[in-house]
């Protein structure tokens, strides 16, 4: 493994394990994670996309068989350029990662800090519902 990025209530800790450093603050590599779970969705009721405007993002979603497989998130003032591409290569359930399982892969391609991974779910806890 190269690192841990782990977060705690809305406190971020790193921990490297080579010697490179990162051209942008690690969180945002949490905050993308952030984008592709916790943004809720809808499937369209026709067709395969569908497209919102959330938190000065454009974000266009992309659908196969109801599951989604694909974001992509634009800022609208156009700062930084590029997109940020989520791709579910076996889709997103639409209570995930809540109740149903997250999909066992997601891969990033962010072009706003020009870095691509992918994200492997190892193991899974639904989330607790509150009181």
């Amino acid at each position: 493994r190269a690192f841990i990025l782990t977060q705690r209530g809305t406190e971020f800790e790193w921990e490297t394990f080579v010697s490179i450093e990162l051209p942008f603050p690690p969180e945002y590599i949490m905050y993308d994670v952030h984008r592709a779970w916790l943004v809720p969705f809808e499937a369209p009721a026709e067709g395969d996309t569908r497209e919102s405007e959330q938190h000065g993002e454009r974000v266009t979603e992309r659908f196969v068989d109801g599951r989604l497989v694909e974001r992509r998130f634009e800022r609208l003032d156009g700062q930084p350029a590029g997109v940020l591409v989520v791709s579910y290569p076996e889709g997103l359930a639409r209570d995930a990662p809540a109740s149903a399982s997250p999909p066992p892969e997601m891969r990033f391609d962010n072009q706003w800090h020009g870095y691509r991974s992918t994200v492997r779910t190892l193991s899974y806890t639904p989330i607790a519902e509150g009181p």
